[in-house]
Parts: structure tokens; sequence; C-alpha cells
């Protein structure tokens, strides 16, 4: 007589789970758009589309018929774009599977996002050609050039904007690992890489979605990681400059050597000689810390910090519309001293006022992605910080950008 086999322990299978889980044997918690496993590996999960999911019930005996699967084959991938048709592997060939979202995203910055980071079109060209070719050869430059572009998608895809800022976010910081050691020692090899680096980080940064109480300049009382970046790229440009001579391929050597560095741009430009309303303002606005600030040294820091927004007023409004350039506006970031830096970490009152007329060059380039909707929301952060006896001050500013506050909007 033969002893009873115990019963076989019951669990529930699924066929849902992702291919990668399936050819690894492991379980797959399902989660899409990526699973568990997946987002720990960094990979692109490749759930089955319903075709293969149709033919799979079939073979497992399902009633899945031949007229749909006739409709599914028929579907094309732009009626279905969330799903990818994606050839099976064997064990062996795993090496060889591609990941679509990454190829999705290099794609969208090679057409499309590499267009926006500058409105010069030398350095436009350099961002499409010259940035990706930087990148295959540095895993932290393709990380932050598919990061930037998933924000792009995100900004223009609102159905799925969450999806890519999740990609956006884990890929950026992955790639801020790879500079931290790089960054202390510049050296002709990785020079241009840093550069590529900073650059698409500081339109990262802006392009990253705002939360209420952002500043932009000032991240929890301190200069932000970005704005180090920015005012870095600085030396970086200067070296670039220097060893372009010896590496006439590199693209950005050539393009910067044809430029002024940021505290050259503006110099045969009078900033006490206005030629245009906002410099006119911000001449008005001179007089009044020189009557009402008491404290020297206070003063000359706003003072330098004033003359140096007005120089780059002059040099942004003598420029015809469609000519419009970026870096007059970053160059005052990149000029502009850590001591006044420190005095708008205070939230110091003239501080605030001059980083308000500031917000109105940020406005008047609301055209590009990134930087859309920072010129209106730092002058509504300088209205509520300052006190209302000042608030008369950035009344230009206000105007210019059209902000009005809440209390005073109608119904």
């Amino acid at each position: 007589m033969s002893s009873a086999t115990p019963p076989r322990k019951l669990y529930r299978k699924s066929r849902d789970g992702c291919g990668h889980c399936k050819r690894r044997k492991i379980k797959c918690d399902e989660s899409k758009p990526e699973c568990g496993n997946c987002l720990k590996r960094s990979i692109k999960c490749d759930y089955p589309t319903m075709a293969q999911r149709a033919r799979s019930d079939n073979r497992a005996g399902g009633l899945a018929s031949a007229a749909l699967h006739s409709l599914l084959d028929a579907c094309s991938p732009a009626e279905y774009p969330h799903t990818i048709a994606e050839t099976p592997l064997e064990e062996d060939e795993l090496e060889f599977s591609l990941n679509m979202t990454d190829l999705q995203l290099l794609h969208n910055y090679t057409t499309s996002t590499c267009m926006t980071i500058s409105t010069e079109p030398d350095l436009q060209n350099f961002y499409r050609v010259e940035a990706p070719r930087i990148a295959f050869a540095n895993d932290f430059v393709m990380r932050t050039i598919l990061a930037v572009s998933a924000l792009h998608l995100a900004r223009f895809n609102p159905t799925k904007r969450d999806y890519y800022i999740s990609l956006a976010m884990g890929q950026h910081k992955i790639a801020l690992r790879g500079p931290t050691a790089i960054l202390p020692n510049i050296t002709k090899d990785n020079c241009l890489p840093i550069f590529v680096f900073s650059a698409l980080t500081i339109v990262f940064a802006l392009a990253t979605p705002r939360n209420p109480d952002d500043f932009l300049f000032i991240d929890n009382g301190h200069i932000p990681g970005w704005l180090q970046l920015l005012r870095g790229t600085k030396s970086i440009a200067l070296t670039s400059r220097e060893w372009s001579t010896d590496s006439p391929g590199s693209g950005l050597g050539s393009i910067l050597r044809n430029r002024d560095m940021p505290e050259n741009m503006f110099q045969d430009i009078d900033s006490r000689n206005p030629r245009s309303p906002g410099e006119r303002q911000l001449l008005r606005l001179r007089q009044l810390i020189v009557a009402d600030e008491t404290e020297q040294a206070t003063r000359d820091i706003h003072l330098a910090a004033l003359d140096s927004l007005s120089t780059t007023f002059q040099h942004f409004f003598i420029r015809p519309a469609a000519d419009l350039s970026l870096r007059p506006i970053f160059s005052w970031a990149c000029t502009v001293s850590d001591e006044y830096l420190h005095l708008l970490a205070r939230r110091e009152t003239y501080a605030l006022i001059i980083f308000a007329y500031f917000s109105v060059l940020l406005h008047k380039l609301d055209c590009v992605w990134w930087i859309q909707g920072w010129g209106k929301h730092l002058v509504g952060r300088v209205y509520y910080l300052i006190e209302p006896m000042y608030q008369p001050w950035i009344q230009w500013p206000l105007d210019e950008i059209k902000w009005v506050p809440a209390e005073e909007q109608s119904p």
C-alpha cells in the first residue's frame, strides 16, 4: 500500500509580470509603469503588449479568437504609444536588450530639446552634435541629457507628466555622483564633460517643477548647487579656451574664443547713461538706496549688484526682440558678488528689491520652456517677503511682469 502524497501547496500564479522578471525567474510585483525589480536595476520594464498577452492566453487554453488576433496585429505602435513591441530574447542574448525609454529620451533631445538650451545657432549646434558625442564617453553627461529631455517631455505631455518627471529625477540623481570626484581636478580630458554637465544641470534646475516657496538663487538659506555650478562654468570656460587650441575639433573651444567672458560682456556699456525705461528705473532705485541705506559696506554691495544689473539691462534691451540672448541674463548671476548672495539669503530688503528687477529679465524670456513662469513666481515671492512700506519700490517690475497680488485680483 503506497503512502499518500501530501497535497501540493497552492499559490497564485500570474502571467502579467514583466519580461525581465520572467527571464530571470524572479517574482514580479507587477507595478507599472516600472516594477520594483527593474527600478532597482535601472532598466526599462518590458510588459507584454495586448497582442502578446492574447496569444499567451490562447496557448494556455484561453478563448481568444483569430479575429481578435488579426485586430491586435493590425494596430500600429502609434495607436498604442504606451506599449513597446520588443523581440523576445534568449537567456544568452540579454546583453543585447534595448532600453526603449532611454532611446526615446535621446531622440527627443537630439531633435528638439537641444535647440532650446541656447538661442545662439553655434551653441545650438554644439548641444545637438557635440554634447551627445561627449555623453557617449561620459555616463553622467548622458544621464543629464536624458534628465533634461524627460523634463521637456513632461512639460508638453501632461497625461504622462508624473512619469517623465520621475524618470528625470532618477537619471539626474545618478548623474550627480559622476562629477563629485572630478570637479576638484579639472583636466584637459574632463573639462568639456564637466562644462556640458554644468550647463545642462542649470537647465534641469530651472525646468524642475517649482514649489511655492522656491527662490531660485537661494535654497534653505544657502546658494543652491546649480548656481554654484553656473558660477563655476566661468573658470571652466576660461580653461576650455586655453585648451581649445590643442583640440580644434572639440567645438566648444572655438565658440568660446569668439565670446566675451561674463565680466567683459559689458565693458563698453555705461550703466550711468540709461537708454531704456528699465535702466531709468534702476537709476531711480539706485538713488533711493543711496538715500535710505546708512551702512556703507552694505550699501556698496547693493550698488555694485545694481550697477551690474543695469549694464545687463542695457545689453539686453538694445538688441532686437528676435535676437534675445540668454547669456547676458545668466552673466549677472555669474558676476554678482558672494556678499550680495549672502544678503539675499538673509532676505535683506534691498537685496530682495534688486532681485525683483532681475525677475523682469527672466520674464522677457518666458517663451523659453525651462525659464517659463520664473519671472512671475519670483516677483510674487519678493512682494510678500518685503515690508509693505517697500512694496511701491517694486511697482515697475510688477507692472512689467503683469503680476497682481492675490487680494487685488478680480473674482
